[in-house]
């Protein structure tokens, strides 16, 4: 194996069985930990032998700041994504804005301040590119804006969020610094998905007069859950579900390559994610909402049950709920028409309230 075999791992046949065997013995051969979500953020065979050569090396050294932002990928490899998912989008585009703090977030738009405010918070290590159908169907009527978390993409600063004891809250206060930066200041739609509606349900607690609607896709409050299982297993589910049912999306939209969705390279940033993910409290908040709120859940996914988006829905003031019986955690994805109509009819209902701001 070599850092150049761009064979993806999902054509190995790597069930989440397998793939735990396939990290055991890595880990036997070199003296390694390397964990499941770490394996998870390899897409090809040369990306793992690349990670386990970069594992290695942290083993003769003191663990760094300042955590890589691309690893293997370059600024031109990533806009060749953002070009394959948004060429289609009259105006969208890539730009990197410096916030306060050291902090560079990298952000997909196609601003117009004529138009309501949707932004769309993706899945942890995700690219924005993951958002690419609901971009296509929802930027003719909406202002979109995607913004890459520190560590994802070209987006640096993740170490000034370390140590904050705030969780994810952290992240949206910088989401909302980034709105301030556009002086984009009428209510926003807010569509999280997975870790991405928790970063969704901090910035509704943060500044809930900006907001005109909240949707989570896939998502959870941790505080409220503590029955739901460890991180081990939803990882590993997730082995399964990006190697299987994302699949015929990647071959679809961008020429069967992996990298095309993913955020980050340095294990180090998913396990410090984890940790702001653990840290957020969240639930002493939910029944205060008093905009229109939509939660929708895939029957299928192993990763965020469908029991526990109903408890976050149950725990939501002025709240639907909509679930799809054979959706998986993508679901945007793979049933992204079903998506897009019930985020469609949702969104008309806050659009009064942009209407009346402005």
């Amino acid at each position: 194996m070599d850092v150049n075999d761009l064979t993806p791992l999902s054509t190995l046949k790597l069930d989440a069985s397998n793939a735990i065997e396939c990290i055991r013995r890595i880990n036997e051969l070199f003296g390694l930990s390397m964990t499941l979500g770490s394996f998870y953020q390899h897409s090809t065979a040369g990306d793992l032998c690349f990670g386990v050569r970069g594992l290695l090396r942290r083993q003769d050294k003191e663990p760094v700041k300042g955590y890589p932002v691309s690893g293997p990928i370059s600024a031109a490899d990533f806009n060749d994504y953002y070009r394959m998912a948004f060429g289609s989008v009259k105006a969208f585009k890539s730009e990197l804005v410096e916030l306060a703090g050291n902090v560079r977030l990298e952000v997909l738009h196609n601003i117009d301040k004529r138009k309501p405010l949707l932004v769309l918070l993706p899945p942890m290590a995700c690219l924005g590119t993951i958002w690419l159908r609901q971009v296509q169907y929802f930027a003719k009527r909406y202002s979109v804006i995607i913004c890459h978390y520190p560590g994802h993409g070209l987006s640096s600063g993740l170490d000034t969020m370390e140590g904050s004891e705030q969780g994810v809250q952290s992240i949206a206060k910088l989401i909302w610094a980034l709105l301030d930066h556009y002086r984009l200041h009428s209510p926003a739609h807010l569509v999280g998905w997975s870790m991405g509606g928790l970063i969704g349900q901090c910035m509704a607690m943060e500044q809930p007069g900006r907001v005109a609607t909240l949707t989570l896709v896939n998502s959870v409050a941790p505080s409220i859950d503590n029955d739901q299982r460890g991180i081990n297993d939803a990882t590993r589910e997730l082995v399964n579900e990006v190697a299987i049912t994302l699949k015929p999306a990647i071959n679809e939209y961008f020429n069967g390559d992996f990298k095309a969705i993913k955020a980050c390279y340095d294990p180090t940033v998913f396990d410090a994610y984890l940790q702001l993910v653990k840290q957020t409290q969240t639930s002493n908040a939910l029944d205060k909402f008093v905009f229109p709120a939509l939660v929708i859940a895939g029957e299928e996914d192993r990763v965020i049950t469908s029991d526990a988006s109903r408890r976050l829905y149950l725990r939501l003031s002025k709240a639907s709920f909509h679930l799809l019986d054979d959706g998986g955690h993508y679901l945007p994805v793979t049933h992204a028409d079903w998506l897009n109509r019930c985020l469609e009819q949702h969104l008309v209902d806050g659009d009064s309230k942009y209407q009346h701001a402005r």
